[in-house]
């Protein structure tokens, strides 16, 4: 209830020195008009000051946790409302100096103040109303020219950055554009050299005008906020200079460029909605943040209870005597000895005494008359997978062969002798069976669907180097 009562003293206090100053910077026949445009400004937004003192009744301070963000998040509950005082240059911009090849207005050097009151309702947009006090002035070589100008507006701010990305690691600057409009109370004297020549002044003109702005702002605190405010106000008349012996085709503009100090409300009980951006707003940053936390708590619990186990004397000894097991069992299945001849070991040989170089299976089981063909192996150098012109000329029957039967599928069986490791040829055989399918692929075109590589390491006899084991052969079926 306090802070309501208080808002509202602040509210009419604001009311009445608007009302004063206005009465003294105007004459008479020019306070309608001002004092309208002001009040319809504060029943507009009277309203919205309520609406945030309102909206959470709570009066005591306490720590923002990630949760009370995320709830407010969820609720929308953000400090909105600012203010701003400002000071720097003002540039006229008009046919009293009017050069068409320069892009920056070449007016005097002059004065400029202002000040701004503005509700951000998200943290991408908000709307405001400024009071500037601008000096003009132009001095030629047969015009000099001076005025002041009061200039209230009404204008959207819309966050540039936040607009762009929703999520920003670095909320300390922002980029805001502004578009409003305003009308311009001025007075202004123009003398035409010789100084002699009669002033011509107008004491009491108005102008409506268009004011586009780029505004770049630091939260070095966040209460606290400096700004670069840059604005161009496009007026609907051509004679604000006084000049009646000067006339352009393009109405008069004021250029302003001032530095600002902006005072954010509600930061002791609320986080501001001009330090936060859109993900924050939303609470979809704070969610994601948690999900990963969470993640990495699980993370982080799997790995201490990783680092608490102890394995014991008897756990590695048992694993070692697995692993012993393991070697032992593949030596057998590709090691052991071969009696027929066939490259399969008789530990899994399920035909001990097929014929001398029978075509066989895994398990040394002969295949069926169809699946083999009358196209030679080709054969590579000792410890290499190269292809020479002959394995390529072969090559090229099996691409043919599969060319005029579409249904035909091939195995290409890749082979290495006796010499070197288990683990080595089968990784050899491997890389040879793979080469081949390789060719049959990319310089035939043949479907690599249609083709199976298969390595199956070394031929245990003769138990030394035997070119006739380096090889791979083709078998064929449908």
């Amino acid at each position: 209830m306090k802070i309501i009562c208080k808002f509202a003293l602040y509210k009419k206090l604001i009311h009445n020195i608007s009302k004063k100053f206005i009465c003294h910077i105007i004459k008479k026949d020019m306070k309608k008009s001002l004092t309208s445009l002001f009040l319809s400004l504060f029943i507009v937004v009277s309203p919205l000051f309520a609406q945030e003192t309102t909206s959470e009744t709570e009066t005591e301070t306490v720590t923002i946790s990630k949760e009370v963000k995320r709830e407010r998040a969820e609720k929308k509950i953000f400090s909105n409302w600012s203010v701003m005082g400002k000071g720097g240059i003002s540039l006229f911009d008009g046919d009293v100096l009017q050069e068409y090849n320069q892009f920056i207005p070449q007016g005097a050097t002059k004065l400029g103040l202002g000040a701004s009151v503005e509700g951000s309702f998200t943290p991408r947009w908000g709307i405001g109303i400024e009071y500037n006090y601008l000096q003009m002035g132009a001095d030629t070589d047969n015009t000099e020219f001076t005025g002041t100008m009061h200039f209230p507006s009404v204008y959207l701010s819309f966050n540039l950055s936040n607009l762009f990305y929703n999520h920003r690691d670095h909320v300390k600057w922002s980029i805001y554009a502004d578009l409003g409009l305003g009308i311009g109370f001025y007075k202004s004297e123009s003398t035409k050299t010789p100084a002699s020549a009669t002033p011509h002044k107008i004491d009491n003109g108005q102008a409506a005008a268009f004011v586009a702005g780029i505004n770049l702002e630091y939260n070095f605190t966040k209460y606290l906020a400096l700004s670069w405010s840059n604005q161009y106000r496009m007026f609907n008349k051509d004679n604000l200079e006084a000049a009646n012996h000067i006339k352009g085709n393009t109405n008069d503009a004021i250029f302003s460029s001032m530095l600002g100090l902006r005072y954010k409300f509600g930061t002791s009980k609320h986080e501001h909605i001009r330090n936060i951006d859109y993900d924050t707003y939303n609470g979809d940053y704070a969610e994601k943040m948690d999900s990963i936390m969470t993640r990495v708590k699980e993370l982080d619990k799997k790995v201490n209870t990783l680092e608490q186990t102890t394995p014991t004397k008897g756990d590695v000894d048992n694993l070692k005597n697995k692993l012993d097991n393991l070697d032992d069992y593949i030596k057998q299945q590709f090691e052991g000895p071969d009696s027929d001849g066939d490259g399969v070991p008789d530990v899994r040989d399920r035909e001990p005494n097929t014929p001398p170089g029978s075509y066989v299976n895994y398990w040394g089981e002969a295949l069926p008359f169809d699946m083999t063909t009358n196209i030679p192996s080709i054969f590579f150098d000792f410890d290499r997978s190269n292809l020479d012109q002959k394995s390529k000329s072969i090559i090229q029957e099996v691409a043919l062969k599969m060319s005029q039967n579409p249904n035909l599928k091939v195995e290409i069986r890749g082979y290495a002798d006796n010499e070197g490791t288990v683990d080595y040829n089968i990784k050899l055989s491997t890389k040879r069976a793979l080469i081949t399918k390789q060719e049959l692929v990319e310089v035939y075109k043949i479907e690599e669907s249609r083709i199976i590589a298969n390595g199956l390491g070394k031929i245990l006899q003769p138990a030394s180097r035997y070119p006739l084991n380096r090889r791979c052969d083709f078998l064929f079926d449908k």
